[in-house]
């Protein structure tokens, strides 16, 4: 029984649970945590989640509730695993290029600090920055197929909590 009450402290059993289709990748979202999401209608709407319902099949926000099969999107604006880190490295690359430009033009008089070093700098810098940018937001599109089943990405409602009769 002890067990149990610590198990309901430290996790969350109810929660919406966007994952691929027969792999492990999944993403989930708490009560609490804000979502962005696309209806049947075409409009986008950021809300912070207040409850899960299972038998009904629904997000239960502060204002309103949504079906989730009514759902066809969900956005996430975390950037994705690779991109800030290329970027990063971009960014270091861009340092390490003008210092050592510099070192090279203050000892040897004949290798002077010049435009192309910049444009070499810059560029690098422009695509670290634009790698982290441009990757930053990911779409995921709950498609079906004519059976009605989801093709790459499938959201559910998820309730573990134990049940006794």
């Amino acid at each position: 029984m002890l067990l149990l009450a610590c198990t309901s402290l430290f996790g969350q059993d109810k929660y919406l649970q966007l994952e691929k289709v027969r792999t492990l990748k999944f993403v989930k979202y708490y009560p609490g945590d804000e979502i962005t999401f696309q209806l049947n209608n075409g409009l986008w709407y950021t809300r912070v989640i207040e409850d899960v319902n299972y038998e009904s099949k629904a997000l239960i926000f502060s204002d309103n509730q949504v079906q989730i099969d009514s759902i066809v999107a969900v956005r996430s604006f975390k950037p994705q695993k690779w991109s800030r880190p290329i970027g990063n490295q971009l960014y270091n690359f861009a340092i390490a290029w003008t210092g050592f430009a510099l070192v090279a033009g203050l000892v040897d008089d004949d290798d002077s600090y010049s435009s192309g070093d910049v444009a070499v700098a810059a560029s690098s810098a422009g695509l670290g920055f634009t790698l982290q940018k441009l990757f930053k937001k990911r779409t995921y599109r709950l498609k079906r197929d004519a059976d009605g089943q989801y093709t790459k990405w499938r959201i559910r409602a998820m309730d573990l909590r134990l049940r006794t009769n």
